[in-house]
């Protein structure tokens, strides 16, 4: 689901960058085609390279302290570049990611005799100081657009929450027939309704209000009842369905 989710902000960000970067009178959808498919190859090659290049620097700077920094540096001013000459700068940093994360491989197939490690301990590192600025911005600046939403969209959320847990119920039994994992029945019930939405769904939703989209101040009003619901969903099923003996134990454990 993290997979569906980064790919659901990106290819997001990319068609609304698209469709309000482009010359409206290209209508056709050949003009549409070859426009997606120039600056989505355009952006997969200045991410690509910047990887391929940044990925021994990362290694040299490892003995310096917050040498992760730099990295977040970098990946800022990637994002400029492609923006400035009509990439996209969030594919283009997506796609950096990807190569960072499996530059040893890269190195290794490309340079056998080049001994590169992994940088696990990096990109994690970067990975979380981005996680905590992106949270931080935009819950922040979602709770100042949409303070508390109307009864009408929190009704809209509490459906578009049923729809998501009905939608889960049906892939999990299927998958579970199929025997493509096995659950109990406690376990599979609970998968049910492990549900929340956070943080994609809070970037789709202020990027689609701040990009001037038709409608864009409800998006957020509705998507943020999701969140709520889907959260408030997930935490009931899991102290319903928790199990007793764990606060039992944490408890003696708490009175020792």
């Amino acid at each position: 689901e993290s997979i569906s989710d980064t790919f659901s902000v990106v290819v997001a960000l990319f068609m609304i960058d698209f469709l309000f970067t482009q010359d409206p009178s290209l209508n056709g959808a050949n003009f549409l085609v070859q426009g997606v498919v120039l600056e989505f190859l355009s952006a997969i090659s200045v991410g690509a390279i910047f990887g391929l290049v940044w990925g021994p620097f990362i290694s040299k700077l490892k003995k310096y302290e917050y040498s992760y920094a730099a990295t977040l540096g970098g990946l800022i001013l990637l994002y400029a570049f492609a923006e400035i000459f009509g990439s996209s700068g969030a594919i283009a940093v997506f796609t950096a990611g990807i190569m960072l994360a499996n530059a040893h491989l890269l190195y290794h197939a490309l340079f056998t005799e080049f001994n590169f490690e992994r940088l696990d301990e990096d990109i994690s590192k970067t990975h979380a100081l981005f996680a905590f600025l992106i949270r931080v911005f935009f819950f922040v600046f979602l709770g100042m657009i949409v303070g508390i939403p109307q009864l009408e969209y929190l009704f809209i959320g509490l459906i578009i929450t049923g729809i998501i847990v009905g939608a889960r119920v049906v892939y999990v039994n299927a998958f579970v027939r199929y025997k493509l994992f096995t659950l109990t029945l406690k376990e599979k019930t609970l998968t049910y309704f492990m549900v929340p939405r956070g943080l994609s769904a809070a970037v789709l939703s202020v990027f689609a209000f701040s990009a001037g989209i038709p409608y864009g101040s409800e998006i957020v009003q509705i998507v943020f009842s999701v969140i709520i619901f889907t959260i408030l969903t997930c935490t009931i099923a899991t102290y319903i369905l928790r199990d007793p003996a764990t606060g039992k134990q944490k408890k003696e454990t708490q009175t020792k």
